[in-house]
């Protein structure tokens, strides 16, 4: 991680900050799940594998998926302070077909691919909120690390306070609790 000196509003003092370089995640779970992505609340396909399905009842038809589908992707810039959030289907037009044609024997309708949401991280407590959430995800088995490296909760903490809760008990708070590591 490359440390970059940074102002600190809440202080208005300078201190040394480490960002680590981008993260992708894909949404991957041993169960095929779906999973809630805190910081938009938004639910995102997890990557499908046929052989995750051993031991299950092939009776509606869920063998004839391809073997692999990709999950959502999440793609973090610390440095940047942007964050996108997109599906490899997007641009893989032929297996988006293949999926179609078993998605529609099966379910009467249609799969569309995610469409690609881009964020700006406002500041250092929204960049710990998202990668605070990477952690998560990747920590409870929900999804993998494809490229870079995911910070610790120590490191994270060192970036900025992460957003824990989505609700009114965070609104009603004026500082959030710090990340206990």
């Amino acid at each position: 991680m490359e440390k970059i000196t940074v102002s600190n509003d809440k202080q208005n003092e300078k201190q040394a900050v480490s960002y680590p370089s981008t993260i992708v995640l894909e949404i991957a779970s041993k169960n095929n799940a779906n999973y809630v992505w805190n910081p938009t609340q938004d639910t995102l396909r997890g990557r499908y594998c046929l052989h995750n399905l051993k031991g299950q009842s092939s009776i509606i038809g869920l063998f004839n998926f391809p073997d692999t589908i990709p999950g959502i992707r999440v793609v973090i810039k610390p440095r940047e302070k942007l964050a996108k959030i997109y599906d490899p289907l997007e641009q893989n037009k032929e297996l988006l077909n293949e999926i179609n044609k078993v998605n529609k024997s099966i379910f009467h309708s249609e799969v569309t691919h995610y469409p690609e949401k881009k964020y700006e991280l406002r500041d250092n407590d929204h960049v710990a909120t998202w990668l605070y959430w990477a952690f998560r995800a990747v920590d409870s088995g929900h999804a993998i690390v494809l490229e870079g490296e995911l910070p610790n909760l120590k490191q994270i903490a060192s970036i900025g306070v992460p957003q824990r809760e989505f609700y009114d008990t965070v609104a009603k708070r004026k500082t959030p609790e710090p990340l206990a590591v």
